[in-house]
């Protein structure tokens, strides 16, 4: 069947399956498993929510059913290595926060976006882990990403963390002047700081095997 040509689908099992074209740079999950925290910084439009999407997919231990179907007819699917299908996947978009027009409006969003991609992870796994740790809507996200931590490092499970447009509402304080919510947003003890933090401890201890920004 000829492939299509489908503009602006990010999610990569939408792409596979609707026949999409797709260059093939899936060699590229492989190098990057020998780097610890990739940040990784491209221009608009340039396939990083695609990327995001791609490493979800081949890390995420609920798709090892789907493996060949998405990766089979890729170089990953006929090098995989190893750790396909092995995490826990915790996948967080910040385009959507919300930026003011208080610090307090910007944390509201920020737990609203967050603490749900918790909730959603917590149904999605709970046919394979028992005992998840409920997640509080209304508490800060840090306080329910380290009950998680704390859960999974007793069962000996590891997290996959990727953050697609981290920098997203940060940058639209800048751009728009609002110097004062930026300078509060990045504050030792702010929101974001303090869930920065909880996902630093995670990777000391083993039980968050890597963050993909």
């Amino acid at each position: 069947m000829k492939k299509r040509i489908i503009y602006g689908e990010s999610n990569y099992a939408a792409l596979v399956r609707k026949n999409g074209y797709f260059v093939d740079k899936t060699e590229y999950i492989a190098k990057l498993e020998s780097v610890s925290n990739p940040i990784f910084l491209r221009p608009r439009r340039f396939g990083k929510s695609l990327c995001c999407s791609l490493l979800w997919h081949y890390y995420d231990l609920n798709l090892a059913d789907d493996f060949a179907e998405l990766f089979g007819h890729t170089w990953i699917g006929q090098h995989p290595t190893g750790q396909q299908n092995q995490y826990i996947v915790l996948f967080l978009n910040f385009s959507s926060i919300a930026t003011g027009p208080t610090i307090v409006d910007i944390d509201a969003s920020f737990r609203r976006q967050c603490n749900f991609a918790l909730k959603t992870l917590r149904e999605l796994y709970e046919t394979l882990l028992s005992g998840l740790p409920p997640i509080n809507l209304e508490a800060p996200v840090a306080d329910n990403l380290s009950n998680l931590l704390s859960y999974l490092q007793n069962v000996q499970t590891e997290l996959y963390v990727i953050i697609d447009e981290y920098d997203n509402f940060g940058n639209q304080l800048i751009t728009t002047g609002r110097d004062h919510l930026y300078h509060q947003l990045t504050e030792d003890d702010s929101f974001l700081k303090t869930f920065f933090k909880t996902l630093k401890e995670g990777r000391e201890s083993g039980v968050i095997a890597n963050v993909f920004i």
